[in-house]
C-alpha cells in the first residue's frame, strides 16, 4: 500500500521540488535561509582617508 495515498506514481514531493526526497533527510534548500549567516562582502578597493583641514593625512593607526 502506499503511504503517501493516492496514485503511486504521483508524488507530493515530486511535484514540489522536481527531486525525490531521500528517505527521511530534509530537502536541502536552493537558496541561502533569510537570517542566516551572510555571504563574505565582494573585495572593494580602500576609500580614499579623510583629510584634516590642514591636508594632512589622518592615519588609522593613530601615529
Amino acid at each position: 500500500m502506499d503511504p503517501h495515498g493516492g496514485d503511486p506514481t504521483r508524488r507530493p514531493e515530486q511535484r514540489l521540488t522536481g527531486l525525490p526526497r531521500s528517505g527521511s533527510a530534509p530537502a536541502a534548500p536552493t537558496r541561502p535561509i533569510p537570517g542566516g549567516s551572510a555571504p563574505r562582502p565582494p573585495y572593494r578597493p580602500e576609500r580614499p582617508r579623510p583629510q584634516t583641514p590642514d591636508g594632512l593625512k589622518i592615519s588609522p593607526s593613530g601615529v
